[in-house]
């Protein structure tokens, strides 16, 4: 007969596990980087990083450091960082044109690559498949992950970006 503590157990474990998601899932951003760090962690961390000429602004962040030909997902990207104060807050990743023929199989492969480290994307609003919609997103250790596909048929962009996860409570919606 065997024990209720190992029956026990043995749920535990198979909840945790469940729970868990994807064994030992890593952000493609690059290695001993997360969000927070200061520009100095960063620029010991990644090498071959350079000042953006031009730095855009996006959700309070300035996008002040890239490196260019990133491969993740056996996909090329540039990778640009950003920082709101002293902290880095966000990473996006632009795929370079060309590189990954069609842009639409890109996304595809993207979002599956993705679905490996992270699992199932969260769900969309209507009928559509996260690649029909061009766009998949993921929570992951609080952080949003958002894969993103636009333009026309012949001038496709295929992004990743990695964000702080911010939960507003509905009375300040």
């Amino acid at each position: 007969m065997i024990s209720p503590f190992r029956c026990w157990s043995a749920l535990v474990s198979l909840l945790l596990a469940v729970c868990a998601g994807p064994a030992a899932a890593q952000p493609l951003i690059p290695p001993g980087v997360h969000l927070g760090v200061t520009v100095s962690e960063l620029r010991e961390a990644v090498p071959g990083l350079h000042p953006v000429p031009r730095p855009q602004s996006v959700a309070g962040a300035v996008g002040r450091w890239r490196v260019d030909g990133v491969q993740q997902a056996g996909l090329v990207f540039d990778e640009t960082f950003f920082f709101a104060g002293p902290a880095l807050q966000r990473v996006e990743l632009l795929m370079q044109p060309g590189t990954f023929p069609p842009s639409g199989e890109a996304f595809a492969h993207l979002v599956a690559s993705l679905q490996g480290l992270y699992g199932p994307e969260l769900p969309l609003h209507g009928a559509l498949s996260s690649v029909e919609a061009g766009s998949a997103s993921w929570v992951h250790d609080g952080v949003d992950i958002l894969a993103l596909q636009s333009g026309s048929a012949g001038q496709t962009s295929v992004r990743l970006i990695y964000k702080a996860r911010v939960l507003k409570d509905a009375g300040e919606l």
